[in-house]
């Protein structure tokens, strides 16, 4: 695991912990139970502040709620599983305790758990060094992560709440392999636009976010408006 972080790690031992899920029958000193629950909680918390950090000093100008929402992103269970699959994780539990982990969760956990172990080991610029390497520098797409953020079709259903606007989305299907869906934005009945994308949800997603960016100053202004959240539909 040296490699994939690029630190020197210390005491092996809080690393043969933190990669031991609570299935495998690990007995402390005095026989009583050790797992990577404890490690986890503690590297939960530091990959937080570290994430919470990188995204203050990344981008400078922006608001507290996008750094926020910045962030759950950045720590979700979708992105921590991902990133310790593509890290070796799961392998190095196998081989370290003959255990391969049964889910993908597992493997997020595990991943928690050894920034908990590098905390302790070698302190927090060694975590904030691996956690840059291995994975801000190499595996977050930011771009991606930027458009995702913003809740476009939710800016467009409050753009047309104000103003009075009828706005319906019309899906159908694109002949391709695999295939693709289209999406024609209508506005007070008249097509404006159309998206195709792999699923319908990305279709909406894409044809509300053109029509936000062609609004212009207007889009500006929605994209920055805090009332333009919600959910997708």
């Amino acid at each position: 695991m040296q490699g994939a972080f690029a630190i020197a790690l210390g005491e092996p031992g809080i690393y043969y912990l933190a990669l031991a899920h609570v299935s495998v029958r690990l007995n402390g000193p005095d026989g009583q139970r050790l797992s990577n629950e404890r490690l986890e909680f503690l590297g939960d918390a530091v990959l937080e502040l570290l994430m919470s950090e990188a995204l203050y000093r990344r981008y400078p100008d922006m608001s507290e709620g996008d750094l926020t929402r910045l962030r759950s992103q950045l720590v979700s269970r979708q992105y921590i599983n991902r990133w310790a699959e593509e890290l070796g994780v799961g392998e190095a539990m196998a081989r370290i305790h003959g255990v391969p982990p049964e889910s993908r969760h597992i493997l997020g956990n595990a991943l928690e758990a050894l920034f908990g172990a590098m905390f302790l080991d070698r302190g927090l610029e060694p975590a904030r060094s691996a956690l840059s390497f291995a994975i801000l520098e190499a595996r977050v797409d930011w771009q991606h992560l930027l458009d995702h953020m913003v809740d476009y079709k939710s800016q467009l259903l409050h753009w047309a709440q104000a103003g009075q606007h009828a706005v319906e989305f019309v899906m159908g299907t694109y002949r391709s392999r695999p295939p693709r869906f289209t999406c024609r934005l209508l506005v007070d009945g008249q097509e404006v636009l159309t998206s195709i994308q792999p699923s319908k949800k990305e279709a909406q997603k894409q044809a509300a976010k053109l029509f936000i960016q062609s609004l212009g100053e207007q889009g500006a202004r929605l994209q920055d408006c805090g009332d333009c959240e919600g959910e997708d539909a």
